[in-house]
């Protein structure tokens, strides 16, 4: 019987159109580096500002509720939030568009000068978004922030919170810009609770 010998089509040309290929994939990059022109990125500034503010971006209540998570380590801005309730002398539930409350909890700076929050009030607050532990309970509960195992369990139910650093009336309810930054005391027209 006889063998046939069959060669494949094409093969002999294989390396022509990988040439040409590389070739075709070449010139497309030297068109697109020809055609691209420079991005600007521009940043927009707040001259609203308060003191101590400078760089922290502004992050809407809605965007903020929804996954705070996602801001862990981070410094941010807050406007117009609402202290719902206090929790123990230092840390308030704040109000949020999810209808999830939010704990805020002063940093060492803002006990200090004696600050508190009013219910029913709106805050402009800033401050860094950290993870809530059992480490961080312990330490609230041993500094007398958390008063008793009641609030304890309350702010267990926190994943994270705000250590603010500054906190102020919201624009437009009557407050001068930087009351209630650290070390000022109980921002103008504010009552000890």
């Amino acid at each position: 019987m006889e063998q046939l010998e069959h060669k494949k089509p094409g093969r002999g040309l294989a390396w022509l159109w990988m040439l040409l290929s590389l070739i075709m994939i070449a010139g497309f990059m030297t068109w697109l580096a020809m055609e691209s022109k420079p991005t600007e990125v521009t940043v927009q500034t707040n001259d609203e500002g308060t003191a101590g503010d400078a760089g922290v971006p502004v992050i809407p209540l809605d965007t903020f509720s929804l996954h705070p998570e996602q801001y862990l380590g981070q410094q941010v801005r807050l406007r117009g939030v609402q202290a719902q309730s206090n929790l123990g002398k230092e840390a308030y539930w704040l109000d949020m568009p999810s209808k999830v409350p939010f704990l805020l909890k002063a940093d060492s700076a803002l006990v200090a000068g004696g600050f508190t929050m009013e219910t029913g009030t709106r805050y402009d607050v800033q401050g860094r978004v950290l993870a809530m532990d059992d480490s961080v309970l312990s330490a609230w509960t041993t500094s007398g922030a958390l008063q008793g195992e009641g609030d304890r369990m309350q702010a267990e139910f926190a994943t994270t919170f705000i250590e603010a650093s500054v906190v102020q009336p919201a624009r437009g309810q009557g407050g001068a810009p930087g009351a209630g930054q650290a070390g000022s005391g109980t921002a103008p027209g504010q009552a000890q609770q």
